[in-house]
């Protein structure tokens, strides 16, 4: 036989046999020289015929049955029973090209001294080097060309006589095939390469996106090491030279195993620290023998897919520095990174990326980010405006990222503040460094905040009337632009957008509506507009009440609850997806919302206007926090997501949560403790009642009966103080024990007194708070005492306020009481200040403090011209 193949099946029977029919097919005349060894589980005769049907085409075929072979044994085996001058591997799925191994094997026939051809091999899930398709037809030197080896023999035609000479080794386990291949290409050193023969191999290697497509063991140490402590390491140590040095293509494949490493652990970002430690020493022995000059991509063939950021990560991997940062070198037009004498970039291949534009008091906001190449300490970047200089102020708010676990540097995000000129002027960044000065060039990202495209007559940004902003040469550019300017810009952003497929009406409207918009107060509220019916409503039914010369909308589905509610109202909704809807989301001058990301929600189904007339909005978007539960993500409430103007935030827990770096507000006054809408519904009714209220909840679950439980023994023991009781009694004050979860015979257990009562039923907790003089609750998340500054004891649960008090035990709980009891009970001057941290303070209610603060916002910034159409002061016998 000329050419045996060793097909190994899989699961699937199907996709097999097409890979039978493939190489028969595409094999002409040597098909009848094939020795067929079909590799698999065949106890079953029917299995073997269904592929001796299909291999009739073939000079002999025959059969493996793995079992419990090990894959060195599975191919040691296939070799000593090849019989053939050349042989090879494929897999399940597998396709060749027409005559893709007859003209291998002629290439060997015509050199007897090489040992191996191929051509490309191409996978599903793997990226090709475009290095592959230059590679001239013919033998390569592997000391010449290091990307385009073979590290299996899957599709790789081989003399069937040199792999007997070098048998697969069992020790390597999983990667016998790869060490053995790479160690028989470091004897040969040299191959035939086709680039015009493809194959394509069977996807047996999966893709990894993200931390959930990772299978659990991705999680140890193991799972990464294990290819190189039975591959890569054993060969560095075996094939190293006279010289100690390792041959250049196994650097480059060291290297570039590495590289795939580098990019799992970017995503697994919560592996385990104990692990963690084992990876990197690895990884850093596989780099001993690799040299600076393979990691910087000196020689003709580059690591694949290698960016700066990358090759800092793998020379401090190397030389045991994680925070790694080269040498720097310098002439008068440009700043190097160097490795020892290797230029890994200059100063002119860094950008800084423009990611929010904001403008603000006659003050322009630019949040940005820039590679981190050059070491921070050793440079300095600075911004140049109008002729003046200014100094960034370096911030966390760009994405994290980790390698794994371990939080690194590859980005830093900075933000900058200046006063805006009203003359023509260019924003500069320029890199310091020994006295010289090298400008870095400005690009805008592509956010939605950052506005502008770059070099694009169309593309600009209404700062104030007439001065606006441009993207020109590398540089954001202010200057004066009168209105018929604007204007004409604006008209060819229209027409240009029918590039993007916005249709004619919606152009046409877009284009007259923004000359009707222009100086009116439009406001657009919004909840999920599936749903409704949170802290926006509430702000749009309060907006309808006042007299001010606002367009209000509230944004939601039709048929949605909110609709419904707001119809049978008297109101008029704002469908989403209408055409009203576009043409008051592109034209309104606030967006006031609980959702995050109005990108998503307001261009749902309306994409072809995004990207063109929706860079030309103005609009502020306004931030309310929605309910006590609520906590910002740092994914969706990211000040660059959606440039937020203002953030309302109803407690000190999100405020707290949202100065955090990472959500990027924390070097602004963006946010504002105000209070919820829904607090403006918490009413304190106490009056003269003289009401002490009490809630505990008895959950059935606990597997106790009532009278076995902690909160029976402790209500009981509270019931039993006499100097309670007697205390409660020459007060005049009442306790209602609010009990849920247990039924009445249980509630009669409980001692009696005159003076208090136990409610069983479902009483109306909202009633009973607004009733009470002072309540105790085991829930650890009550609020509304706080809302309505009452005394608060948290009794039981977990949890907690500092505007309440917490009872240890029933003996405590007396004590708080009677001291209450006596002095008079109200809230005490600590506490009642730790409630204003925590909700903010407005008597007058928390929707009239978010609505003043928004027009108040709104005149500071020259949005509205006064306050003569405004009504913000403390009184307007208007509101209902």
């Amino acid at each position: 036989m000329k050419f045996s193949v060793l097909l190994i099946t899989g699961s699937s029977d199907r996709v097999a046999l097409e890979t039978v029919e493939n190489i028969a097919s595409q094999s002409g005349g040597l098909t009848k020289d094939i020795f067929l060894i079909i590799a698999g589980d065949f106890t079953e005769d029917d299995r073997k015929k269904l592929y001796l049907e299909r291999s009739a085409a073939y000079g002999m075929t025959a059969f493996i049955n793995v079992g419990e072979k090990s894959e060195a044994e599975l191919l040691n085996t296939f070799v000593r029973f090849a019989n053939a001058e050349y042989c090879t591997v494929m897999r399940a799925g597998a396709k060749a090209d027409p005559s893709y191994f007859p003209r291998l094997t002629a290439a060997l026939d015509e050199d007897k001294e090489l040992n191996f051809a191929c051509g490309r091999r191409l996978a599903a899930n793997k990226e090709q080097l475009e290095r592959e398709l230059t590679l001239p037809k013919g033998i390569l030197e592997l000391d010449k060309v290091f990307c385009a080896f073979p590290d299996s023999l899957e599709g790789v035609c081989a003399r069937t006589s040199y792999l007997a000479e070098h048998p697969f080794e069992t020790e390597a386990g999983t990667f016998a095939e790869q060490k053995n291949m790479l160690a028989m290409l470091n004897d040969c050193r040299r191959i035939w390469y086709d680039s015009t023969l493809n194959v394509l191999q069977a996807d047996c290697t999966k893709n990894y996106e993200d931390a959930e497509s990772f299978p659990p063991d991705a999680m140890t140490a193991k799972w990464h090491t294990e290819i190189f402590e039975n591959c890569i390491l054993p060969i560095e140590e075996n094939c190293k030279g006279k010289d100690g040095r390792l041959p250049l293509f196994l650097q480059h494949y060291a290297a570039t195993e590495v590289l795939r490493r580098i990019d799992y652990g970017r995503l697994l970002t919560n592996f385990p620290e104990k692990e963690r430690e084992t990876v990197i020493k690895t990884l850093t022995k596989a780099l001993a023998p690799v040299e600076d000059k393979v990691l910087c991509g000196v020689y003709a063939d580059d690591l694949p897919h290698c960016t700066v950021s990358d090759k800092r990560i793998i020379l401090g991997l190397k030389h045991g520095r994680e925070d790694y940062y080269t040498d720097l070198g310098y002439s008068r037009e440009k700043l190097f990174a160097v490795q020892k004498d290797i230029v890994l970039a200059d100063s002119t291949a860094l950008n800084i990326r423009i990611d929010l534009i904001n403008h603000r008091k006659d003050m322009l906001e630019i949040d940005g980010r820039f590679d981190d190449m050059f070491n921070q300490r050793r440079t300095k970047l600075i911004a140049e405006y109008a002729g003046k200089e200014y100094t960034m102020t370096y911030d966390s708010k760009s994405a994290k990222h980790f390698f794994f676990g371990k939080e690194i540097s590859e980005e830093k995000s900075f933000h900058l503040t200046f006063p805006l000129t009203g003359t023509r002027a260019e924003l500069r960044f320029f890199l310091l460094f020994k006295g010289c000065r090298y400008e870095i060039k400005q690009r805008c990202s592509g956010q939605w905040s950052a506005k502008l495209l770059d070099d694009r007559y169309d593309s600009f940004l209404r700062l104030t009337n007439d001065i606006c902003i441009t993207c020109e040469g590398g540089r954001l550019v202010t200057q004066p632009m009168p209105l018929s300017e604007q204007r004409r810009r604006f008209s060819k952003a229209v027409s240009l957008s029918a590039r993007d497929g916005v249709s004619f009406s919606l152009r046409t409207a877009c284009k007259w509506s923004e000359r009707w918009a222009r100086g009116k107060s439009i406001w657009l509220f919004a909840d999920d507009p599936e749903l409704g019916g949170g802290a926006a409503e509430d702000m749009f039914r309060y907006a309808m009440t006042r007299h001010d010369e606002v367009y209000c909308y509230y944004l939601t589905e039709k048929g949605s609850p909110a609709a419904e509610r707001l119809v049978a109202d008297g109101y008029r909704p704002l469908y989403a997806g209408s055409f009203l809807h576009k043409m008051i989301y592109l034209n309104a001058q606030a967006y006031i919302t609980t959702k995050p990301r109005a990108d998503r929600i307001n261009f749902c189904g309306m994409t072809e206007a995004q990207s063109t007339l929706g860079r030309h909005i103005r609009k502020n978007v306004i931030m309310l926090q929605n309910s006590p539960e609520d906590m910002p993500n740092v994914s969706e409430n990211k000040r660059i997501c959606d440039n937020v103007r203002l953030y309302f935030c109803g407690t000190k827990k999100y405020l707290d949560e949202l100065k955090k770096p990472e959500y990027g507000y924390d070097n602004t006054d963006v946010m504002r403790l105000t209070g919820l809408t829904c607090y403006d519904r918490i009413k304190d009714i106490s009056g003269e009642n003289k009401l002490l209220l009490m809630f505990a909840h008895h959950k059935a679950e606990d597997n106790a009966d009532f009278i076995d439980t902690e909160i029976f023994r402790n209500i009981r023991t509270l019931l039993e103080n006499k100097r309670f009781t007697d205390a409660l009694t020459d007060s005049g004050y009442t306790l209602t024990i609010a009990l849920r979860g247990v039924n009445d015979n249980d509630a009669d257990i409980l001692p009696k007194h005159d003076r208090i009562t136990v409610l069983t039923d479902d009483p109306d907790e909202d009633e009973l708070k607004s009733r009470a003089a002072l309540i105790v609750t085991d829930n650890g998340e009550e609020t509304a005492a706080g809302v309505m500054r009452k005394p608060l004891i948290y009794f039981g649960g977990e949890g907690g306020y500092d505007f309440g008090e917490r009872a240890e035990n029933a003996d405590k709980l007396a004590d708080l009481l009677c001291s209450y009891l006596k002095d008079g009970v109200h809230q005490s001057e600590e506490k009642s200040r730790a409630a204003d941290e925590y909700f903010g303070r407005e008597e007058l209610g928390y929707k009239r403090e978010i609505y003043n603060e928004i027009i108040t916002w709104l005149y500071e910034n020259g949005e509205i011209d006064g306050y003569e159409d405004f009504e913000v002061a403390d009184e307007n016998e208007y509101e209902n």
